[in-house]
């Protein structure tokens, strides 16, 4: 129970600090370096998923190297894909020999156990967050928690959404009330210069 009750402690510290980034880049870095933390893994990811081309893509890893960055997965592929389209956490304690085993992750990685979580805001989907171990099995206890993770980042992913959507709409409005002067500006250096040749 003393344990259980650490865990809550450190998962409520854990939302608390996430839920204060609003950069979506470091949100996801900071994501996936907490769920580590709280569940006791080296590696794992966070995968987001594009409803426009259906792909989904890690944007956020730990523990694996770059060549991360080239994955593309299709809905139901992998366990990213899977979770992402079942919309279901999965727990994988024998990664290695399971049919979600995908051979370039086979290749490069050392992980045995997988545990992964739809992140879902407001019933849409918008990716997974995914911890492996190279040794070692997940419990469901550990699934209940990195299933109430998952419901906190899943609203500090969409706020810095929101954040990074509003700042963009905010710099279009200067650019477009600069240009605006500008061009009013030039309308009445304009009519000046007109005036001035008439008289």
């Amino acid at each position: 129970l003393r344990h259980y009750a650490n865990q809550l402690e450190a998962l409520r510290a854990t939302t608390a600090d996430i839920t204060r980034q609003l950069d979506l880049a470091r949100q996801l870095d900071l994501i996936i370096a907490r769920a580590l933390r709280l569940l006791q893994a080296v590696s794992g990811a966070v995968y987001l998923f594009d409803p426009a081309t259906g792909i989904v893509t890690p944007r956020a890893w730990v523990g694996h190297g770059d060549w991360m960055r080239g994955i593309r997965l299709r809905l139901g592929e992998g366990i990213a894909g899977s979770v992402i389209a079942r919309r279901q956490g999965l727990i994988e304690n024998a990664y290695r020999t399971s049919p979600y085993g995908i051979p370039l992750f086979l290749e490069r990685t050392r992980h045995a156990g997988v545990l992964a979580e739809p992140l879902i805001y407001r019933d849409r989907i918008i990716g997974a967050v995914l911890i492996d171990r190279p040794e070692g099995t997940f419990t469901a206890q550990d699934r209940d928690l990195l299933r109430l993770f998952a419901d906190q980042a899943a609203i500090a992913i969409e706020n810095a959404r929101l954040y990074t959507a509003a700042q963009q709409a905010l710099t279009d409005l200067q650019q477009a009330q600069e240009e605006l002067v500008r061009s009013e500006k030039l309308r009445g250096l304009g009519q000046m210069a007109a005036g001035s040749a008439h008289d």
